[in-house]
């Protein structure tokens, strides 16, 4: 009776494997294609964007951008932007969603076209989000977002931060 029990989980288990084969092949072939990018100048659309020599986040920043700032796009691969950058020879990457081709900002980088409006703000009110949002939210959801707002103020070494994910320190 054990031999029969055994050989039926067994049967059972090399089911499962074929139909987890089966759905992961299915799966990544119905998974959405990464939207094209024309080559040619696009914004950087949140407060701080980093500029990795590798399609990598554990790629150390070779720069960080910040909101409002132009970059010259040549094309993309999986979710990143590569980018030409003056004085390298190789491509530079960046998150793809950190970009947007419309204009955005004001004269410079972190600087805002709307008096009284901070740039952060500015860049939460881009992506729909802003303080108005955030309280009606909160006062449906109950949600306190004072913990939010303290991590937005945290601050952290691009390099320290890859040299831990990497293993480093």
């Amino acid at each position: 009776m054990t031999g029969r029990i055994g050989l039926t989980v067994s049967r059972i288990l090399i089911i499962a494997a074929i139909l987890l084969a089966i759905a992961g092949g299915s799966a990544a072939a119905s998974e959405p294609p990464q939207p094209s990018v024309k080559p040619g100048e696009m914004t950087v659309q949140v407060l701080q964007a980093a500029v990795r020599g590798e399609p990598s986040a554990l790629s150390a920043p070779l720069s960080m951008l910040a909101y409002g700032d132009i970059v010259y796009v040549t094309g993309s691969v999986d979710g990143w932007a590569l980018l030409r950058l003056s004085g390298r020879e190789k491509p530079a990457y960046m998150y793809l969603s950190s970009l947007t081709p419309k204009r955005i900002g004001g004269s410079g980088p972190m600087q805002t076209a709307v008096p009284g409006v901070s740039a952060p703000e500015l860049a939460l009110a881009g992506k729909g989000f802003d303080s108005r949002i955030e309280k009606n939210y909160g006062a449906k959801t109950h949600l306190d977002f004072r913990y939010v707002d303290l991590m937005e103020e945290f601050r952290f070494d691009p390099e320290r931060c890859a040299a831990f994910l990497n293993g480093g320190e």
